[in-house]
């Protein structure tokens, strides 16, 4: 029972993006329901299916799988099954997240999270820019120096402001620039989700 909810979790994760390991054993304890095999299938059919099932059961390998390898995986495992019956008969709750398979999902996955790093980024720009902004509009190199003949500050502190006040100007001047580059990346992203739909 625990193999089949940490399973369960797995999948979900892979779902979401994520590349996790799994095992044979895990995935066919979440695709194949041996309840409807026994009450859709003659004895001898669901003798067939059982064993076969036993036989991935054992199967405790760990597989580093992203959302399109696990799908291989999946059809690889009803491929086995389906030359005993069809899958139709012992297909389990879980087969809804499998079938019918889309090959663009493990594309389209992919690059939604990259949207979404690159969406991050933009905000996460504009977010320095404008605390750059603020700094050097607040304290300029003629304060700093004024603070360090007033005794103020030590030397290494006024070398250390002065640097950081030129990265601050360089960031704002480059701002937009590595804005751009940011929101074209986005805007090809989107074309290349538009053209996978």
């Amino acid at each position: 029972m625990f193999d089949s909810i940490k399973g369960a979790y797995l999948v979900q994760e892979i779902i979401k993006g994520n590349d996790k390991y799994i095992t044979r054993s895990q995935i066919v304890n979440l695709i194949i329901n041996l309840p409807d095999a026994s009450r859709n299938l003659s004895k001898k059919k669901f003798s067939q299916i059982s064993n076969l099932y036993k036989e991935f059961k054992i199967d405790k390998t760990k597989y580093l799988v992203d959302y399109q390898k696990y799908i291989l995986m999946c059809n690889e495992i009803i491929q086995e099954f389906e030359k005993i019956a069809p899958y139709i008969y012992y297909d389990g709750e879980n087969s809804k997240n499998i079938l019918p398979y889309d090959p663009n999902a493990a594309l389209k996955e992919s690059k939604l999270k990259e949207l979404r790093n690159v969406e991050n980024s933009i905000s996460r720009l504009d977010k320095a820019y404008e605390v750059n902004l603020d700094g050097i509009s607040k304290v300029t190199r003629s304060d700093i120096i004024s603070a360090y003949k007033r005794g103020s500050i030590s030397e290494d502190q006024k070398e250390e402001f002065i640097n950081s006040i030129e990265a601050s100007q360089q960031f704002v001047k480059s701002y937009q620039t590595i804005r751009n580059s940011s929101i074209e990346m986005r805007d090809s992203i989107l074309r290349e989700l538009e053209m996978l739909d």
